[in-house]
């Protein structure tokens, strides 16, 4: 392996001209069927990931099978979350490191540094809520914007009972009407305003565990009308519960708040992610997973 290939900045890859980049929750390293044990939670410096004779480079949010084979270069700092254990296993290079089902295996190298970040039961959580979710696949298409773009939350659960609902303005509108409706299409509020964006009123009650859809619907001074729905649900109260826990605090470490960002990723909470992605990315730009889940909507 050449370290020195692995310089470049992943997110030239990803830079295509009038297309947009569609990725669902996880990008994997693993083989046809294997079940991902562990999380790739930080990297600073060079290193691959070796699985099937292929090597592949190491970036932050890389989910990694039992039988993946890490290397890292001089100087390189490594950290890894286990799921099943919440252990975290930081390692400093060269060195190589083996993915095995309940803890990495030292190579080559010095011994990792470990810790338990203590969210065993909001993972256990997360890997019964995330079901059927089916293996991150990058892919590219032609994109062309509605004239109404409903922003968040869009597809995802939410955590506040008074959720803030955002969407691109269009230009010439006279106002919008915002309409909230439960899961059986019967209307729970219905508000006309002239911002693109409104705080959902106190005295709307939401219910726990429930899906809503929100509708937008706008005038134009020329008299043309548009409209954009869409769909989101509030988290069942056992997981708000577990996700207040566990949230890190401030002085919180950087790979302990990517652990905690992809946990609520998988628990439907994508907007709730969004947030601390874009908060982490400004950290380190270079990683093109980050900056995927910053650029795609909810």
């Amino acid at each position: 392996m050449k370290f020195k290939e692995l310089s470049k900045p992943l997110t030239q890859l990803f830079l295509v001209n009038s297309l947009i980049l569609v990725m669902s929750l996880s990008f994997s390293i693993t083989a046809k069927g294997a079940e991902n044990v562990a999380m790739v939670a930080d990297i600073e410096g060079l290193g691959a990931i070796t699985i099937a004779g292929e090597d592949e480079p190491v970036d932050i949010l890389v989910e990694l099978a039992s039988g993946a084979e890490l290397s890292l270069g001089d100087d390189s700092k490594l950290t890894l979350f286990f799921f099943d254990s919440s252990e975290e296993y930081v390692y400093k290079g060269p060195g190589k490191i083996l993915i095995e089902d309940q803890q990495p295996k030292l190579l080559s190298g010095k011994e990792a540094d470990t810790r338990n970040l203590n969210m065993t039961k909001l993972a256990d959580i997360a890997a019964e809520d995330e079901g059927g979710i089916g293996l991150g696949v990058l892919k590219l298409r032609n994109f062309e914007k509605p004239k109404l773009q409903l922003l968040s939350p869009v597809d995802t659960k939410v955590l506040a009972m008074q959720p803030e609902f955002n969407w691109l303005p269009v230009e010439g509108a006279t106002n919008y009407k915002f309409v909230l409706s439960n899961d059986l299409g019967k209307k729970i509020t219905d508000i006309s305003i002239n911002e693109n964006s409104i705080v959902l009123p106190e005295d709307t009650q939401l219910d726990f565990g429930e899906e809503y859809t929100w509708e937008i619907i706008v005038q134009t001074s020329e008299q043309t009308e548009y409209r954009a729905h869409a769909y989101f649900s509030v988290a069942e109260e056992h997981i708000s519960e577990q996700v207040e826990s566990s949230r890190p605090d401030k002085s919180a470490s950087f790979s302990e708040k990517v652990v905690y960002a992809r946990l609520l990723e998988k628990l439907g909470l994508k907007h709730s992610a969004k947030t601390i992605w874009q908060e982490l990315v400004a950290l380190k730009p270079d990683s093109a997973l980050l900056q995927i889940r910053t650029n795609t909507q909810d």
